[in-house]
C-alpha cells in the first residue's frame, strides 16, 4: 500500500477548503485504522509491516500538528501515534 502525502508545502486554515481538510481526515482515519489493525491484530510483523507502522506513524504525527482542523476529534490519532511509536522503540 503505498500513499502519497504532502510533507514540504505549507498547509493552513487559510489555504484549504472543508473539503479539502475531510479529505486530509480521511487519509488520517485510513492511516489510524491501517495501524490499529497492525497494532492491535497481529503479534509478528514483516518488514514491510514495520515499515508501513514508521509512515503511517510520521504522518498522522505531521497531521495533528497542523492548524485546520477545527472541532474535529484527533483523539484516536494521538492515541494510534502512541502505540506506533512505543512498538517502534522496541
Amino acid at each position: 500500500m503505498s500513499n502519497s502525502y504532502p510533507t514540504n508545502e505549507l498547509i493552513t486554515s487559510e489555504t484549504l477548503t472543508t473539503e479539502e481538510i475531510d479529505k486530509h481526515y480521511s487519509a488520517a482515519t485510513d492511516s489510524m485504522v491501517l495501524l490499529n489493525f497492525l497494532l492491535l491484530q497481529k503479534t509478528d510483523h514483516t518488514t514491510e509491516e514495520i515499515d508501513m507502522i514508521n509512515n503511517n506513524v510520521k504522518h498522522l504525527e505531521i497531521m495533528v500538528a497542523k492548524d485546520f482542523w477545527g472541532s474535529r476529534d484527533l483523539e484516536g490519532f494521538k492515541d494510534v501515534i502512541i502505540r506506533g511509536n512505543d512498538f517502534l522503540s522496541k
